[in-house]
């Protein structure tokens, strides 16, 4: 059923200003509005615009099977090459063969190098360009117009046949409802002159032989007309036109001779005749058509003739190319010493030759074909060599026994392959060892390509890159080195070992097995530690009061899961104590976190120095009952790749500033799903220089800032942290970023330094205000200690404005988000109207509810309106129920209104032009302050839902083991002026854009509160102005 109009809503008479007037009495207008809204909600629940989705998401996933299924089909055909015959095999099978051959023309081979290698390289890039051109050219061109005929052909042939089926059909048409009006008219005009009658149906029978001739000869020919000419096509058209004219004209002079009523007949017939006009016109339509289709083809063809002629004249110049390849091939052929070539020709043919020779004298041999003799010794047979104990008379005798028994024994041999020396050390290219093999000990072989020898090397570490490994096993010891044959015990040491060397670029790989360790872990830079598989190795805490590990930059943990006991305290996280420059984000890939109410990767922007801020990781689960999967605060950042949660209280949590990507993931069981709490505190302020009317958007703001002198600074090298002293306040907060430069600092001699260095850049957040002039960042820490002797200016750091921040305009206002009913009554037979209290400010606007009974209580409250201007809660008041005293109560929940930036200009002279989002109710003032946040923020893409809001107790939270139902509204959750961009999917295929629009698949309905409110605010002019009528 479609959206009905606001009109049906309402009674079509134009009602009586009597009416009118009763009816405001007996209804308010809040009541006529509220009745009109609940039909208008009936019909919306029913609206079919998504019917085609599911079958659509079918299709999708149908193809998602076929890719999967061609990919298979590619896996194993992949496995059956690699099952192919190698060129190895045939390698080994041949080189045997080749060797002499390969020495034998070694000599000519030296000689051919001799060739000019330019000449010959530049013959073939000549002969491959034209080659590829040629190719080009019959490979791509020829075959577009190729097609370009044939298709023409096809539309022709489809064209024709449209046509042929037109005029059958219209014809058979015509001739069935002629035969059908000649009985009709035989009975209606028995008594008409039998005279005329005849010559009317004679007329027919002309009209008939016209269409058949056209349907028998005409149409059968257009086809070849169409290629031959158009122009007699057109005469036949003519001559039917002609034909039909005159057949038309004498039928209507016949109709003028019949007696009686002729009303009926002329209708008949002048229907009949339009019909065929019709037709005739069709005709021409399709001859018009046709005529372009040749022009088009004309002209297709001209282009063909002309690219083959340019073609042709390529041709002529890659042959004239060609000639001059030839002529410098003789030349440098001539160039070429040939009585050399013939010499060694014929040193070459003597060879060959003398190989001719030992192949025929092996063919002469006497071929052993006789299998092993079995017979006794004094058995004699027609083997000549037996009786094996026979003796002989003569030397003679023996000599050619002797003779035919070694020809024997040397086929034998040859059969056999192999030989040679059977040890190392005597082979002819291994350098040394013959003579001293001592020295060679735990050395191996190392190819020399310029001796064409094998020759001994040291077996050092660095030469396989062991230096930097440090090995981690159930079998080693802490104060082993670290090697592959002395593992450390566990994974601290292996870390502690890497710092006391003072080296980066380390790798520690930990074998199979459990390991407890004593945490924190600390990980200096760009040092990696990866286990042998996920499943195979495993790390635990072994204080549960303390995080697991601390990450730094360009460090990377993967391939392990982790076990034990850290209430809130997190697996992987920046070292809070010392916060370190991060320029390369800590990495985390293939690990599960099995530790319960801990917090699985926790990026606080306090605990990092730097722009980014930030962590990155790829397949890492976490089945951390109670816990958090991943904690963004205080303006850190995070790219997540496939993150899997499981009965997490919060799957994924920004707060404070943070910000987050997440991509391919999913949030199964738990509390919450996504949420975005807040915003950062103030990063810097501007003042407005434009006054703007309300309802604006656009706001000129003055960003210039103070520049303050520094008094003294105190530094502590082992933590990094700073606590500097301004000549005057500086109005700084905590998270603001400040600029640092140009202090005058010593390190304990009379040397001086400028600080910062940039090394770890020039801006810091505000870790702690001390007082108006006194505040205290980290900057990094550093082996030496260092004094403040003078200077230095700190000034508040101000960027252009951007997407992701959130501002407002002197005050704080706010929006009634929710209303919690406290008391939900009895005796509702209706839903009671809701009132919400106005704001105190003139341009607020009160928020708007309705509610929804149940057993005569008050369940639930939907918002139409989250009102403006609030300073504090608003007053929520409910309608007495029909029977009874027991009337419902509740209270309203806030939410700040931040404005968001869309875009701005650059600064110029402090001067910047910010847009937003949203148009500012009020009109603002030149001096008015706006002060800029940045917001917490989720962008998430393509996530899934399954079951949000059930408990974090796997064993209470599954559906089929009686679990807790699950709650929609958890699964996002944008609190206090945080953000969750989503698109998601939940465990029943509901699609949401956003928290305001979802896509019921069931239903196929789209529900939501943006997607009414957007309906309401579109409607409810027409209503209002209905309602006046």
């Amino acid at each position: 059923m479609s959206i009905r109009k606001p009109s049906e809503y309402f009674d079509r008479q134009k009602a009586s200003v009597e009416n009118v007037i009763q009816g405001s009495i007996e209804n308010s207008e809040l009541n006529t509005f509220s009745d009109a809204y609940d039909a208008f909600k009936r019909n919306l629940s029913k609206v079919d615009v998504l019917t085609n989705f599911s079958e659509t998401l079918g299709n999708y996933q149908s193809n998602i099977e076929k890719v999967n299924h061609l990919s298979e089909k590619i896996d194993e055909i992949d496995e059956d090459i690699k099952s192919l015959l190698t060129k190895e095999d045939l390698d080994k099978a041949l080189v045997s063969q080749l060797l002499f051959l390969e020495e034998c023309i070694r000599d000519v081979q030296d000689k051919v190098k001799s060739i000019n290698q330019k000449n010959l390289i530049q013959i073939r890039l000549d002969v491959s360009d034209l080659s590829e051109t040629v190719n080009t050219f019959v490979d791509d061109e020829l075959p577009k117009y190729k097609k370009l005929v044939v298709d023409s052909e096809l539309r022709t042939d489809k064209k024709f046949i449209k046509l042929e089926e037109n005029v059958n059909k219209t014809l058979e048409d015509v001739g069935e409802f002629v035969d059908n009006k000649y009985h009709e008219l035989t009975e209606t005009l028995r008594g008409i002159n039998e005279q005329s009658l005849d010559g009317i149906l004679e007329d027919f029978k002309i009209l008939d032989e016209n269409f058949a001739k056209l349907r028998e000869e005409e149409i059968p020919k257009y086809k070849g007309f169409i290629v031959e000419t158009e122009r007699k096509t057109e005469n036949k058209l003519n001559d039917f036109n002609q034909v039909l004219e005159e057949t038309t004209n004498s039928l209507l002079e016949k109709i003028s001779e019949v007696e009686g009523d002729k009303t009926d007949l002329i209708k008949v017939v002048n229907d009949k005749l339009q019909e065929v006009r019709n037709f005739r016109d069709l005709i021409s339509n399709d001859l018009k058509e046709s005529e372009e289709t040749r022009q088009d083809l004309k002209k297709k063809i001209t282009n063909l003739e002309a690219n083959i002629i340019r073609n042709e004249s390529h041709i002529r110049t890659q042959n004239k190319s060609l000639e001059q390849i030839q002529e410098d091939v003789k030349s440098t052929i001539q160039e070429l010493n040939i009585e050399e070539f013939k010499r060694q020709n014929y040193k070459l043919g003597k060879k060959i030759k003398y190989l001719e020779e030992v192949f025929e004298k092996f063919g002469e041999r006497e071929i052993l074909t006789e299998s092993i003799i079995t017979e006794p010794p004094f058995a004699k047979n027609e083997d000549p060599l037996t009786p094996l104990d026979q003796n002989f008379v003569t030397f003679d005798q023996l000599q050619s026994h002797y003779r035919l028994f070694i020809n024997r024994i040397q086929q034998q041999l040859s059969t056999l392959g192999g030989g040679g020396e059977t040890k190392l050390k005597y082979l002819d290219d291994i350098v040394g060892i013959a003579t001293n093999s001592s020295v060679y000990d735990g050395k191996f072989l190392k190819y020399d390509h310029s001796a064409r020898k094998f020759e001994f090397s040291s077996a050092t570490s660095t030469s396989v890159g062991e230096d930097s490994i440090v090995y981690v096993a159930k079998n080693g010891d802490d104060s082993n080195a670290g090697t592959l044959s002395e593992p450390k015990l566990t994974i601290k040491a292996a870390v502690d070992s890497i710092v006391s060397a003072g080296t980066t670029d380390k790798v520690v790989k930990v074998a199979p097995g459990s390991y407890i360790e004593n945490n924190p872990i600390i990980l200096p830079d760009e040092v990696t530690v990866i286990g042998h598989s996920l499943r195979e190795t495993t790390v635990t805490p072994q204080n549960a009061n303390e995080d697991l590990f601390y990450v730094g930059n360009g460090n990377y943990i993967a391939e392990m899961s982790f076990r034990g006991t850290l209430p809130r305290k997190a697996v992987i996280s920046f070292d809070p104590t010392k916060p370190r420059y991060i320029n390369q984000s800590p990495y985390v890939q293939n690990c599960t976190n099995f530790i319960p109410d801990s917090i699985g990767i926790k990026v606080d922007g306090n605990a990092a120095i730097g722009p980014i801020k930030s962590m990155v990781l790829d397949s890492y689960t976490q089945y951390n009952q109670g816990g958090i999967g991943a904690s963004i605060t205080n303006q850190g950042y995070a790219q997540l790749v496939s993150m899997f949660t499981i009965c997490n209280e919060e799957a994924i949590m920004c707060a404070s500033g943070g910000a987050c990507d997440l991509t391919n993931s999913n949030s199964s069981f738990g509390d919450y799903g996504l949420v975005a709490d807040g915003v950062s505190g103030k990063k810097y302020s501007g003042i407005v220089t434009t006054a703007a009317a309300a309802l604006s958007d656009q706001f000129e703001i003055d960003l210039s800032t103070s520049t303050l002198s520094v008094s003294t600074a105190t530094y502590t090298a082992s933590t990094g942290e700073i606590t500097i002293t301004t000549t005057t306040d500086h109005d700084f907060n905590v998270g603001m970023g400040v600029t640092i430069s140009d202090l005058v600092m010593n390190c304990g001699g009379s040397d001086t330094d400028i600080f910062p260095s940039g090394k770890n850049g020039y801006t810091f957040n505000v870790t702690e205000v001390v007082s108006s002039t006194q505040f205290k960042t980290f900057v990094g820490v550093s082996t030496l200690n260092h004094y403040y002797e003078s200077g230095g200016t700190v000034k508040t750091e101000v960027v252009r404005p951007y997407d992701g921040q959130a501002v407002f305009f002197n005050d704080l206002y706010e929006t009634v988000d929710t209303i919690t009913i406290t008391d939900g009554g009895s005796g509702y037979t209706s839903a009671p109207i809701v009132t919400v209290s106005s704001p105190s400010v003139s341009w607020g606007i009160a928020a708007k509810a309705i509610a929804t009974i149940g057993n005569g209580s008050v369940t639930s409250i939907n918002m139409l309106s989250n009102g403006r201007g609030y300073e504090s809660a608003p007053t929520i008041t409910f309608a007495a129920p029909s029977s009874g005293i027991n009337t419902a109560t509740g209270t309203a929940v806030l939410k700040p209104e931040y404005y968001t930036i869309n875009s701005s200009t650059e600064i110029s002279n402090g001067i910047s032009t910010i847009t937003i989002n949203e148009n500012v109710p009020h009109a603002v003032g030149v001096g008015t302050t706006v002060n800029f946040f940045k917001q917490s923020r989720i962008l998430a893409t393509g996530h899934s839902f399954e079951f949000i809001g059930s408990g974090t107790e796997i064993a209470s939270s599954i559906p089929y083991s009686g679990g807790s139902p699950p709650i929609p509204e958890n699964e996002t959750d944008s609190r206090n002026g945080g953000l969750v961009v989503h698109t998601s999917t939940n465990q029943s295929g509901n699609f949401k854009i956003g928290d305001g629009v979802t896509i019921n698949q069931n239903t196929s309905s789209i529900t939501g509160q943006a997607y009414e409110k957007s309906l309401v605010s579109t409607i409810t002019p027409y209503i209002l102005s209905l309602g006046a009528l």
